[in-house]
C-alpha cells in the first residue's frame, strides 16, 4: 500500500491524534491511571496510523488558516473527551456497588487507592473495578471501544460540536443505568444486611447482657465474605453484559 505523505495527510493525522488521544486518555480499560503515560501515548500515536486511512476523507477539505485549523482541533479532542468521558462514567457501577457491599459487610471503612481511577475508595470497589478492567480485556470487549473509536467519525461531525442536549441526555441515561445494574449486584446483600441487623435488634432485646457488637462483626464479616465469593461471578457476568450493551450504542 502506498500512501502519500502530503501537507493535508499530515494535519489530518495529528487531527485524528487529537481525536483518539481525547478518547482513550479518559475511556474504560486504555484509559486506566494505573498504566503508563508512555503506553498511552504510544497507543494513540498507533492507534492514529491505523485510523488515519480509514476516515482521512472525512476530514477533508482541512483548512489551512490557523484559527479554523485550531477550532477544529479543538473540536476533535472535545469530541474524543465527551465519548470516553460518557463510557468511563459505565464503570461507576463497580465503585457504587463496593461501596455498597462494603458498607453492609461492615468494610466502608477499609479503604484502598483504585488503582484504575488513582483515588481512594472502599476496597471492595476498587477490587471491583480493577476486576471489571481484566475482564474487559480477556472477553475482547476492548474491540467494541476501537470499533467505536471509527464509528464516532461516522456519527459525529468533525467540525461540529456534538449537540448538547443529546450528550447531557446521553449521560443521565449512562449515569442511570450504572446506577441500576449498582443495586442489582449489590441486591443479595442489601438483603442479608437487614435481615442480619434485624436478628442482631431481636438478640439484643432478648438477651441484653450479650455484648452484640463484639459477636456480630466478625460474623457480619466472615458470612459476607462467604457470600462475596459465591456470588462473584454472577454478579461480574450481570455487570459485564450491562457493560457490553452500553458500550454497543457507540458503535453502528
Amino acid at each position: 500500500m502506498v500512501y502519500d505523505i502530503t501537507s493535508q495527510a499530515v494535519l489530518a493525522f495529528i487531527l485524528v491524534l487529537f481525536r483518539v488521544g481525547g478518547m482513550l486518555s479518559v475511556m474504560p480499560a486504555f484509559g486506566e491511571q494505573g498504566m503508563s503515560s508512555r503506553v498511552r501515548i504510544g497507543l494513540a500515536v498507533s492507534m492514529s496510523f491505523v485510523m488515519l486511512p480509514l476516515v482521512e476523507a472525512k476530514l477533508q477539505p482541512i483548512p489551512l488558516e490557523p484559527i479554523p485549523l485550531i477550532a477544529m482541533g479543538i473540536t476533535e479532542a472535545l469530541i474524543g473527551l465527551i465519548i470516553g468521558s460518557i463510557m468511563r462514567l459505565v464503570m461507576m457501577a463497580t465503585q457504587m456497588a463496593g461501596t455498597i457491599i462494603a458498607f453492609q459487610l461492615s468494610l466502608g471503612f477499609v479503604t484502598a487507592v483504585d488503582p484504575t481511577q488513582g483515588t481512594q475508595g472502599a476496597i471492595i470497589g476498587s477490587f471491583l473495578a480493577l476486576l471489571a478492567s481484566v475482564l474487559i480485556f480477556t472477553t475482547g470487549l476492548h474491540h467494541v471501544l476501537i470499533a467505536a473509536i471509527y464509528d464516532s467519525y461516522e456519527i459525529f461531525n468533525p467540525r461540529t460540536l456534538p449537540d448538547i442536549g443529546d450528550t447531557s441526555q446521553l449521560a443521565l441515561n449512562t449515569i442511570t443505568a450504572a446506577f441500576v445494574i449498582s443495586v442489582k449486584m449489590s441486591a443479595p446483600f442489601l438483603v442479608f444486611g437487614l435481615i442480619f441487623y434485624a436478628g442482631l435488634g431481636i438478640i439484643s432485646k432478648l438477651m441484653p447482657q450479650i455484648q452484640i457488637f463484639f459477636v456480630a462483626i466478625p460474623a457480619n464479616i466472615w458470612i459476607g465474605l462467604i457470600m462475596f465469593a459465591l456470588l462473584l461471578q454472577a454478579m461480574m457476568s450481570m455487570y459485564m453484559a450491562h457493560v457490553e450493551d452500553q458500550f454497543i450504542q457507540f458503535t453502528q
